[in-house]
């Protein structure tokens, strides 16, 4: 029942949303079918229940479920006082770890949508702009977050980013598949912020694309109410022969069981006759409304704010100025209450803000003690450079004094033995060879004073010779002076 979905979507600041639009010029109504068509239009219909605490216990232990179930649980309606909305946001600063990223993405988008039906618009954008920034590729939940963007800014009174993301969402829905979301809705929640812009040219196309559209799928539940916000534009244009015969086919599609169509249609049929002059009108058919108002109490301030210039209109103004001062007491209280909302989000946006912040001073010291750490790591890496190369210049200066130390023991040893073999030489020569020289000369001087020479003598003449000649051959061999080639050469010349 639209009543039901009603009862389920309007909250504290629709009313004061809405009562901006209707100072505007725009018709409160029209702002209220653009909230209920936008907030019921979730994922997939029919809208999924709201999240209960079962839900938050199935939301808690989401990994171990299937994918399947996962997707459903995370579509999931999370409406304000609900225990799964901590949870939701819990995976939200765990940015999803351990989740496959379609369901961290839903999870994102049901967040945003919790904002909108908490009726704070700033969260929402700022929640759904990071939604949107990281699922881009995937045009559904793309759609889904570009919807719902319009909708946030459109709430907020920036209407030229409401028409934006609005506008954006159109194109891309796929015109082969079903989109996530209705085509129908989507038009809605594009024609509402139109509307709101003052562009009603652009307001009545998408009106009547939604009318083109449910007619082609042949979906009849919501014409009524279509055609009522065909009815609001064309007041608004002041063709108020096409609105009545709008207003009429509205009648034939509503449901006069809905009391929520019921209030939409009698409003409508008060603004219709006030804009005619017809305050008689007027004024009954919004004192119908006024046992209905009991269900929906938040609509009391838009009925009272036509209700004032239709006793006007009559004369009667000490009524009208009664219910000027129920209107204005009405408005305080949802003053109130929306500086309330609007200075809770403030708190939230600016305790948000310190933990960004704190997060990076914290990041920046973490840097910090990171770098300071490098820089000892490259104090010590440097000095242990510095120590390696001492270690290996002491090294390598131990090795050359050492291997100079060996040459210079070296040479010296050869110096020793080539003057120890110069000094045997010349022993060998001036004292061995003297005396040999000696007997050679003796055994010659013998044998020249004998007549007949001995054969001894002669032996010993012979070895005398011999031993003189094996002497020079040794003392050659010792003697460090003969190791060139000119001795050698000199040599062999004397044994030639």
């Amino acid at each position: 029942m639209v009543c039901q979905l009603l009862g389920l979507t309007l909250r504290e600041g629709t009313a004061t949303s809405a009562s901006n639009s209707f100072r505007r010029g725009s018709s409160i109504a029209l702002v209220l079918a653009t909230w209920w068509l936008g907030a019921t239009s979730a994922w997939a219909q029919p809208v999924r229940p709201p999240a209960s605490a079962a839900t938050a216990d199935s939301l808690r232990q989401l990994p171990r479920w299937p994918l399947a179930r996962q997707l459903r649980l995370a579509q999931a309606r999370l409406l304000p006082g609900s225990p799964a909305v901590s949870v939701v946001q819990a995976w939200e600063r765990k940015q999803g770890q351990g989740l496959p990223r379609e369901v961290y993405w839903d999870l994102q988008l049901a967040l945003g949508r919790y904002y909108i039906d908490n009726n704070q618009p700033s969260q929402a954008v700022r929640q759904l702009l990071a939604v949107r920034q990281h699922c881009w590729p995937d045009s559904g939940r793309t759609t889904d977050a570009d919807i719902w963007l319009c909708y946030s800014y459109d709430m907020l009174n920036q209407h030229r980013k409401a028409m934006s993301f609005g506008l954006e969402a159109a194109r891309r829905v796929p015109r082969t598949t079903a989109p996530r979301q209705s085509v129908s809705n989507i038009y809605v929640v594009i024609a509402g912020a139109a509307i709101n812009a003052g562009n009603n040219t652009l307001g009545e196309r998408y009106y009547r694309k939604i009318l083109a559209h449910s007619m082609a799928v042949g979906d009849t539940t919501y014409l009524g109410e279509y055609f009522m916000l065909l009815t609001h534009s064309a007041i608004e244009q002041k063709q108020f022969a096409r609105a009545h015969q709008r207003l009429d086919s509205a009648r034939l599609y509503m449901d006069n069981s809905d009391a929520g169509v019921r209030i939409m249609e009698r409003e409508t049929t008060a603004n219709l006759a006030l804009k005619e002059h017809r305050y008689r009108e007027a004024e009954l058919a919004l004192r119908d409304v006024f046992s209905l108002m009991r269900r929906r109490p938040l609509w009391k301030s838009e009925i009272l704010a036509l209700l004032v210039p239709a006793l006007e209109g009559q004369h009667r103004y000490r009524e009208a100025l009664a219910a000027q001062k129920r209107l204005q007491e009405t408005q305080a209280t949802m003053f109130e209450a929306t500086t309330h909302r609007q200075a809770q989000e403030l708190e939230e946006a600016y305790a948000a803000a310190e933990r960004t912040h704190e997060i990076a001073r914290q990041r920046q010291h973490i840097g910090r003690l990171q770098a300071e750490e490098q820089l000892r790591a490259a104090q010590y890496s440097r000095r242990l450079a510095w120590l390696g190369a001492g270690v290996l210049a002491v090294v390598l200066l131990s090795t050359l004094v050492g291997v100079g130390w060996a040459a210079r023991q070296r040479r010296l040893r050869a110096e020793r033995e080539e003057a120890l073999r110069t000094r045997i030489a010349t022993d060998l020569h001036d004292e061995v060879g003297t005396l040999l020289a000696r007997v050679s000369l003796q055994a010659d001087m013998l044998s020249y004073s004998q007549a007949s020479p001995l054969a001894e003598l002669a032996r010993l003449q012979t070895n005398a010779r011999a031993a003189a000649g094996t002497m020079r051959d040794i003392v050659w061999g010792i003697d460090a002076q003969a190791d060139t080639a000119g001795a050698l050469l000199d040599r062999m010349g004397d044994y030639l």
